[in-house]
């Protein structure tokens, strides 16, 4: 599903948007880290976010996601993965240190004060674009 080009921008440090649904129809786009994940043939995105966040609540209503990232490098090519999110609790983080370790940091406690809940949101991709 992914090809070479794919691949190397979902799987660099680079900040994606993800774009959820809100209640009226209308987007809703956030700037996030994520995680690639190929699991025997099916594209996985982990997103981390503190629960409560906008785009949890729209997922939760509809899981339609997509995600895009720009490539640094050459600002005219792109990777857009399309999918279906699934919400899972993240109660001991694993998910938001997996992602942030894949950005160099050694886990993501700078990030949150303590008692802060996580939420991870699963994407699994059905529809891959970009040039």
């Amino acid at each position: 599903m992914l090809d070479d080009h794919a691949r190397r921008l979902l799987s660099g440090p680079h900040t994606s948007v993800i774009t959820t649904l809100n209640a009226d129809g209308s987007p809703h786009s956030s700037p996030v880290w994520h995680l690639l994940e190929e699991i025997g043939g099916e594209v996985v995105v982990w997103v981390s976010a503190r629960s409560g966040r906008q785009k949890c609540r729209n997922v939760g209503r509809d899981p339609r996601v997509s995600l895009v990232v720009v490539d640094p490098a050459a600002t005219q090519h792109y990777v857009e993965v399309r999918g279906t999110a699934l919400l899972l609790d993240d109660p001991d983080y694993a998910v938001r240190d997996r992602v942030v370790r894949s950005y160099g940091l050694a886990d993501g406690s700078a990030f949150d004060p303590p008692g802060t809940a996580r939420t991870a949101i699963r994407v699994s991709v059905t529809r891959v674009l970009g040039r």
